[in-house]
């Protein structure tokens, strides 16, 4: 199946959607604060009973850090109930249902459930479609599955394979709301009316480190009714309880959480310039210390929303509240006088569809829960909680959120689509202060104890990896928003010997309140619709064949070379160093990626430094990018790297540095590690020094745009003892040394994205030059023989014979070889027996010849200057036992030998 497809079963969505009978509408059940777990208000299983149509599958992403919950009917967690996922649950060896356990293996759950709400005007109705609410939904779903989750994996390894899948693990579901009826409007007290929608969804999940922490969610929605859907508003639901399932109760973990609303941060990119995040957050209130300490596994992280596309709309709002019925703790952030009360008379959940569709499109960010006793009527919010009810949402409670974009800017037509998209993030080390008490009048004191760090860092990658920063994906000339920073000289404004980072894709900006209303990323313009890239940075360009690669093959030899010109003097797009670390020289059979096995490495002698973090739990941690030898003398006042190779404290290296808060001096601990292998043209193993199949044999330069002169290399590489029958694809690829501030590992390219193919025996051409003579093997031909290892064996186990079939039992008659070698671009070969008689006739043909110029006749050759006898005669059948005589006939002139046939 593909990752995303609009088209995709567009065309039997609907078997009877619209006919389904209404089902009854079950009475609202308020969840009170005090009962003892959070009641299960989700999808009824008397429905499955009531209808064949409706399908409810739940499934557990697992390919990264976190362990997510994501289902085909709008719901994202579990709400707590065990359902029976044995596909998921048995290989990751557990016996429960994580709902978004982070990080993988903990039991620190961070998620009671989240859901779509999605909402909009159809005729003089305001409608809302959700999946849940945690305040009074019961009974049937409002969406439905139609089908069950479909798995695919960019993984090459994994039985769900496709090669069109972006991501390790993909889940991809057809979410459908058409359901009249089943669940009650408590403000109109009416049945649900669908609006209706149909949403195509894909979550992906990756295990790289710079993309283990998030998974995201696409989402298509499409109009499958009959009128139009004007001012369309979509969003995300969280209900999070953060807790640890092995120490707490069900309880405590709802009941003190805490929550808010991050609007950026410092760029990774470009630390100097704060980026735009728009980050709807949730953690615990104190990370559950016990003892002055934390335990192993408490919940000390935090997790994200964040959305990265939607359609064009008017605004983007945040909005978090309380349940509580009539209580004094119902209630959330409003502007006064703008909410309609909830039933019951309360100030806080959002009831009936009128009352969550003004939510979703009110245009608020809500500020965040631990300043809820403070008073901001100054800037248009109602008063605030007094007394032990706001001290006791401030300290933390269990809190709602939706963090939503609308009203759309174009309606909704039948049958077209808008694009919602979000990211589910996790960041560690929110809190690192184990003795910290919460003050409710002074919440700044707490707030600058907090660390958002690791999940600005997550969230940022989040949107680089669904759209690369700077990559016009779309060839429209727009790459994305982007920072001038350094400029040389300004004049009337404009900027001179500029540099510039790239923080958005071809998109735009990821929606959030900075940005224009209804502006549309990139301007239109008449050309095709900019499309995501769902991928992670990619490695070094490779050097390409025929521009920086060549090949050449002698007998038993494949010799490769390469210039760096276009490889090495590139500045890395993120970190903007020159981050080149070395070359990886690998051969296959089959160009596949993962048929490709290393021959050898050739990189630059550097090393990475790495510093003692004394921060508890302290940790050894890399401080910057890999140096060189002579860059690390030179910084170290002549000490050598490599006498420092441990973390030890009483051989490490020591030096002195000013603390950062208190200004005074502070010893520093430091080892050094060698960046990848540090093989250059030579290098020592087991005390033995050896020289690389990959040297280094020249350099050169060139200039930079800015006229800086830039170093390359020129390298060689001789594969040698191959078997001269078996043709080998041969690939060069590039890698760099990653990006320590940003946590990005060395990256490489792919093996086989640059190759070339080679059989190790003279080409037509040096046969050509040379007048070289026929050589043929394996003469003479055995069935059998006895190999090196003293057993019988056969060409074909020794892979002189179909190569691509080694390891099978399908072997036929016609995959037996006789091989012709040292041939010129054209050659015919005949094959008599003793008594003259003609067996076989092989006309030879350079395969590369250009089509003009080949004599349209049969051939049996597969390379430049090689052709073979399959042993089977011109009238198909297979020869006996014998003595053969051959004879080539080519501009070269003429030669005759003998072969030998034992069966």
């Amino acid at each position: 199946m593909g990752t995303l497809c609009l088209a995709r079963g567009f065309g039997w969505f609907l078997t009877a959607t619209l006919t389904l009978a209404a089902i009854a509408p079950q009475p609202a059940s308020a969840r009170a604060l005090t009962q003892s777990r959070k009641a299960h208000f989700g999808r009824s299983m008397d429905m499955r009973a009531a209808v064949a149509f409706p399908v409810f599958e739940t499934r557990i992403h697992s390919a990264g850090q976190i362990w997510a919950a994501v289902t085909n009917f709008g719901l994202i967690g579990t709400e707590d109930v065990a359902r029976g996922l044995d596909k998921d649950l048995l290989p990751l060896r557990i016996a429960y249902t994580p709902s978004f356990e982070w990080p993988a293996g903990t039991r620190n759950d961070y998620l009671y459930a989240g859901g779509l709400w999605i909402g909009g005007i159809v005729g003089s109705d305001t409608l809302v479609s959700i999946t849940i609410d945690g305040e009074s939904f019961s009974g049937p779903a409002e969406y439905a599955g139609v089908d069950t989750v479909h798995e695919s994996s960019s993984l090459r390894g994994s039985p769900y394979f496709s090669d069109r899948a972006y991501a390790d693990q993909e889940y991809w579901a057809l979410i459908t709301d058409t359901v009249l009826g089943g669940t009650l409007d408590e403000l109109d007290n009416r049945p649900h009316i669908p609006l209706p929608i149909e949403i195509s969804q894909t979550s992906y999940a990756w295990s790289d480190r710079f993309s283990r922490q998030f998974i995201i969610v696409e989402c298509w929605i499409r109009n499958i009714g009959s009128r139009p859907i004007s001012k369309l508003a979509a969003g995300i639901y969280i209900d999070a309880d953060v807790w640890n399932k092995d120490t707490e109760d069900g309880l405590t973990a709802a009941r003190d959480d805490i929550s808010g609303f991050l609007t950026g941060a410092r760029g990774l990119a470009l630390p100097s310039i704060r980026d735009s995040l728009d980050i709807a957050w949730v953690a615990d209130n104190d990370g559950e210390p016990l003892g002055g300490t934390y335990p192993l596994f408490s919940p000390r992280g935090i997790v994200g929303m964040r959305i990265l596309r939607a359609f064009p709309h008017e605004r983007f709002s945040f909005n978090w509240w309380l349940t509580g019925g009539a209580t004094a703790q119902n209630w959330g952030p409003s502007k006064a006088g703008q909410r309609t009360p909830a039933s019951g008379g309360g100030l806080g959940a959002p009831n009936g569809d009128r009352n969550r569709y003004y939510v979703m499109t009110n245009g608020e960010v809500d500020y965040g829960q631990m300043f809820a006793v403070k008073d901001f009527t100054a800037q248009g919010w109602r008063p605030p909680l007094r007394g032990s009810a706001g001290c006791d949402i401030a300290d933390g409670l269990d809190t709602r959120q939706v963090t939503s974009v609308g009203p759309s800017c174009q309606p909704l037509f039948p049958g077209d689509s808008m694009p919602f998209v979000f990211a589910l993030i996790g960041g560690a080390n929110f809190h690192t202060n184990p003795n910290l008490r919460f003050d409710c009048q002074s919440p700044e004191s707490y707030e600058s104890t907090i660390g958002f760090s690791d999940l600005e860092f997550a969230a940022t990658w989040a949107s680089w990896i669904y759209d690369s920063p700077g990559v016009d994906s779309d060839r429209d000339t727009y790459r994305g928003e982007f920072h001038i920073f350094d400029c040389d000289s300004v004049v009337s404004g404009v900027g001179y010997g500029c540099d510039t980072v790239y923080y958005t894709g071809d998109l735009g900006p990821a929606p959030g309140p900075h940005l224009e209303p209804c502006k549309v990323y990139p301007p239109p313009d008449g050309k095709e619709a900019s499309r995501p890239d769902r991928a992670g940075p990619a490695g070094p360009s490779c050097p390409l064949p025929d521009v920086d690669m060549f090949v050449e093959s002698a007998p038993g030899e494949i010799i490769v070379s390469w210039s760096g010109r276009n490889t090495e003097p590139v500045y890395d797009p993120l970190s903007k160093e020159l981050d080149f670390e070395g070359y990886r020289l690998y051969t296959a059979r089959v160009n596949s990626s993962d048929q490709y096995s290393l021959v050898a490495s050739w990189d630059i002698e550097d090393f990475t430094r790495f510093v003692y973090d004394p921060e508890p739990p302290g940790a050894w941690r890399q401080m910057g990018n890999a140096r060189t030898l002579a860059q690390w003398q030179a910084l170290l006042g002549g000490s050598d790297p490599r006498d420092y190779p441990d973390p030890n404290f009483n051989t490490c290296y020591r030096d002195t540095v000013l603390d950062e808060e208190t200004g005074l001096p502070v010893e520093r601990f430091s080892y050094f590690h060698q960046q990848d292998y540090n093989r250059g043209n030579s290098y020592v193993e087991n005390g033995v020094e050896l020289q690389n199949v990959i040297q280094r044999v020249g350099d050169s330069t060139v200039l930079s745009e800015s006229g800086e002169e830039l170093r390359f290399g020129i390298y060689e590489a001789r594969i040698k003892n191959l078997n001269p029958a078996v043709g080998l694809f041969v690939s060069v690829t590039a890698f760099d040394y990653g990006d320590a501030a940003i946590n990005l590992d060395p990256l490489e390219s792919t093996p086989g994205s640059c190759n070339e193919f080679a059989i190790p025996i003279y080409s037509a051409a040096v046969v050509d030059s040379l007048g070289l003579s026929v050589s043929v093997f394996p003469n003479p031909y055995k069935i059998s023989y006895e190999g090196s290892d003293g057993n019988r064996t056969t060409y074909f186990a020794q892979g002189y014979e179909a190569p691509q079939k080694r390891g099978s039992a399908n072997f036929i008659e016609q995959d037996r070889r006789i091989w012709f070698v040292n041939l010129p671009q054209r050659a015919t070969i005949r094959i008599y027996t003793l008594d003259g008689d003609l067996v076989r006739t092989i006309v030879h043909e350079d395969p590369d010849l250009p089509d003009t110029t080949k004599s349209g006749k049969a051939f049996t050759s597969d390379y430049s200057s090689r052709a073979y006898w399959d042993l089977v005669s011109r009238n198909t059948q297979a020869v006996v036992s014998g003595v053969y005589i051959y004879h080539v006939d080519s501009p070269l002139g003429q030669q005759v030998g003998k072969l030998v046939i034992i069966k």
